[in-house]
Order: C-alpha cells, then structure tokens, then sequence
C-alpha cells in the first residue's frame, strides 16, 4: 500500500434484494469510481451480483447458517491472504466478527471496519456481541444518530465510532425525474389530473404500518371532500390483508397496489406528499429518496426518521395521532407556498447530507484517518 494507493474488500452475507445488500453494492460501485482504489467483493451469490461494477473482482463464499461459519472463516482467510486488501469493510455485524477471525489466520493487518445497517443485533444480546466486536473489529460507523447513541451506551469507544449515513446518487434522481412524462405516468395508471397523489414505499410488514396510511387517506379523503389517491409500492408478507383493508373504503379514497419496482422515482415524480407513519426504523433511504425527489413528507416522529425529516422544514413529523396526519395531509395540499417550501428544503437536505460525493468523501477520508493516522481520534459525531 501507497498514500495514492487502497485496496477495499467490502463484505456482505449475500447479494439478495434489500436494502443493506443493495446499500453495500452501490458503496462498491461507488468506491471503485474513485482512482487508486482497488476494490473487491466477498458475498454469497445474489441477484444483486448483475449490478457489481465490471471492474469489481467478486469472490463467492458460502452463504450463512451456524454450520457454514467454519467455511465462511476459512474462504474470508483464503481470500484476504490473495488480495491482501488494505481496508476489509464488513456490512453487517456477525461478518465483521468472522473478518475478524480470519484475518487473524493470516500474517496480514489489514483494517476490519463494520457499517452496522440493522435495527439491533439480530443473532447475540448486545453486550456479547459488542464484546466480539471490540475483539475483532477495528472500528464501526452507524448509519443514523440513534444507532451512533446506542452502540455508544452499549460500549463502543467514541474513538472507534462515527455517524456516516448511506447515501444516494442525487444527480442521477434529479435527472430521472426531469425525463418522466407525468402526464402519461397519471394515464397509465388511470389517474386523472386533479387527483392529489399520496405515496408509501416499503417492505409490507406490520410495523411499516402500511394499514395505518390506507385508513388516514381514507378520513382524510373524507374530510377534504377530495378523493385522493395512493400509491403502495413494495411487497410483503401483509398485502393481502391490506388489500381487504383498502377495499373496505371503495368510495373514499382509491389504493393502487404497484408492487416492487426497479425504478421508484417514476412514481416519486407524480407524488404530491410522501406518507410514512412506520414505527420503527435506523435510516429509512425512501424519506431520503423522497426528499431529493422534492416530495413534502408526513412521517412519524421515531428514531431514524428525524434523521432525515425536520419538523416543518422539508416534511412533519407526527406523535402517531391519526388526526395529526390528515391535518398535516390538508396544510400541504391547501397550501401551496408551504408544499413547495418545504419541497425546496428537501431537495437542499438531501444533496448536502446524503448525496454520494459527500458520503463517498467522508468515508474515503475514514480509510485514510484509520490507515495513515491510526492513533489519532476520528470523526467525532
């Protein structure tokens, strides 16, 4: 290795759909952008694996259960001592331990980094699993304040630990958005002009609480006299249930089931308000997604939204009161002045704190600090 000169394994437990997994692909892509950075990828095989860079070496290891662990270590050995990488960046905490263990197996040194993107620790209490990981990680960045505090409570040297957001490409949506025919968007979906647009993007499960953004559009539809329209866009365990729920409003408010798209901001760019009353979260991406796409948002007032959402600058945050969201639902639709206000705001929020350059900068600057200066204190919070 050279001051000019950083090779990056990044690994994840495998290259299905979701979001840490498609998180950890665009870091790579991103990062092997970037001149006199060599990157390389471990995972289990995905469908995921078609948007890894050309020019991104994958290395396949076996995919996880308790069984595989002694495989796993032994491939993550096998492939350090090959690459001899500078930096190993694990996306998720039980593989950063298992880094751990395998780059002991070596005679190299290189930096065992996790960025933790998961709500707690899924597979150990959190005291055993920060134990394990102050004894085989070197350090650890959090995706959201709340995480920062808690892996802080939980033991976590501040000296070991920053707050870096993921991130998204702001000028690749800015772009997207000004190609889209809106009109014929609303036609497709039968959609007439004058219908407001209301829109939810996740995973259908119980705690995104998608029943809860059909039943506010339905009062609130009610009270506006205007009948509006939402957009439910992602799959999941719960749809059919929602379904049922969303038929039993037929003459109060129309709910069009879009499923999982490729492409969000397709959607995104014929929304007037994003609607998001989730209840637990780390770093929601579509609050992010919706702010660059200039979307006002409406979200409940948890941990990891306010990471992203300030209460009447680009979006309201609610205290989980129906009544506060067809309220704040009618301040933006009649009013103007205050929706595009805070559409500006958005778009201001997410290119100067989520946008790649910035990320990508910031984690760069990371490697750098733990590689060239590895006493000093980096990146306080």
């Amino acid at each position: 290795m050279t001051k000019d000169n950083i090779k990056i394994l990044i690994i994840n437990e495998s290259l299905r759909l979701g979001g840490a997994e498609s998180m950890s692909v665009e870091l790579a892509n991103a990062l092997a952008e970037r001149q006199n950075i060599k990157v390389s990828f471990a995972s289990a095989r995905g469908p995921l694996m078609n948007r890894l860079n050309s020019n991104i070496e994958f290395f396949e290891i076996p995919k996880y259960n308790l069984f595989s662990i002694p495989k796993i270590i032994n491939s993550l050995s096998e492939i350090i001592k090959k690459i001899k990488p500078d930096i190993v960046h694990n996306q998720g905490a039980t593989l950063s331990i298992l880094s751990g263990i395998a780059i002991k197996k070596t005679n190299l040194k290189p930096i065992n980094i996790l960025t933790h993107h998961s709500r707690k620790f899924s597979r150990a209490p959190s005291f055993l699993a920060v134990h394990l990981l102050k004894k085989y990680c070197n350090y650890i960045i959090a995706i959201s304040e709340s995480k920062y505090k808690e892996l802080k409570k939980n033991g976590v040297p501040e000296n070991k630990l920053s707050l870096t957001p993921n991130f998204i490409d702001y000028d690749k949506i800015r772009n997207q958005l000004n190609s889209f025919d809106k009109k014929a968007i609303r036609e497709e979906l039968n959609i007439s002009e004058n219908n407001k647009i209301i829109t939810m993007i996740g995973r259908l499960i119980l705690d995104k609480r998608f029943d809860k953004f059909i039943k506010i559009l339905a009062q609130c539809s009610e009270k506006s006299k205007e009948k509006l329209v939402g957009l439910i866009i992602g799959e999941g365990p719960e749809r059919k249930k929602l379904e049922r729920i969303a038929y039993s409003y037929p003459n109060k408010v129309k709910i069009l089931f879009l499923g999982y798209q490729n492409n969000i901001y397709k959607y995104l760019s014929i929304s007037n308000i994003f609607l998001f009353p989730s209840e637990y979260e780390v770093l929601p991406m579509v609050l992010v997604e919706a702010s660059a796409s200039g979307i006002p948002i409406i979200c409940s007032n948890i941990s990891g939204n306010n990471d992203i959402v300030k209460n009447g600058y680009n979006g309201f945050l609610v205290n989980d009161s129906k009544k506060e969201y067809y309220d704040c639902i009618l301040k933006l639709l009649n009013n103007k002045k205050l929706a595009k206000r805070m559409s500006n705001n958005g778009i201001e929020v997410a290119k100067n704190k989520f946008d790649k350059k910035v990320v990508i900068n910031s984690i760069i600057s990371l490697y750098r600090d733990l590689l060239y200066f590895p006493n000093k204190k980096v990146y306080e919070k």
